[in-house]
């Protein structure tokens, strides 16, 4: 997941084309299916639920970083009708919005839980961004 983050975010920074949405789309949905099987021990079973399980589960996590983790997902959620929608036909604003704020933000908590502290890829991610 992280090597695939970090591949995505050096292609954005060598300006080469983003990974196509399809692509992006099966990125997306696993990394939601991983963080989701981590926190809560099962199977995701749609958006909705996932961000109704989310809700109503974030303030028993007591770690800022478990929380940080799982607001940037539910943000991920939050757009990912209209980014990534078969009936949505201009999808390029969205998609560009997309990687730049929610892909981003979710990234950077990712990398900062100390779960990935010494993650390889996880400390390349940061390196992106410095000083952010």
């Amino acid at each position: 997941m992280l090597l695939q983050l970090h591949e995505i975010f050096m292609g954005k920074v060598r300006g080469k084309t983003p990974v196509s949405r399809k692509t992006m789309k099966i990125i997306v949905d696993s990394i939601i299916e991983q963080i989701h099987a981590h926190y809560f021990k099962t199977k995701p079973n749609g958006h909705a639920n996932i961000r109704a399980t989310i809700n109503s589960n974030l303030e028993s996590f007591n770690e800022k970083e478990d929380k940080n983790v799982l607001r940037s997902l539910n943000a991920i959620l939050r757009v990912y009708g209209s980014v990534f929608s078969k009936s949505y036909s201009d999808h390029d604003t969205d998609y560009e919005e997309f990687l730049k704020n929610e892909l981003k933000a979710f990234s950077k908590a990712l990398t900062e839980h100390t779960l990935f502290k010494d993650d390889v890829n996880a400390k390349k991610i940061r390196e992106l961004w410095p000083h952010e």
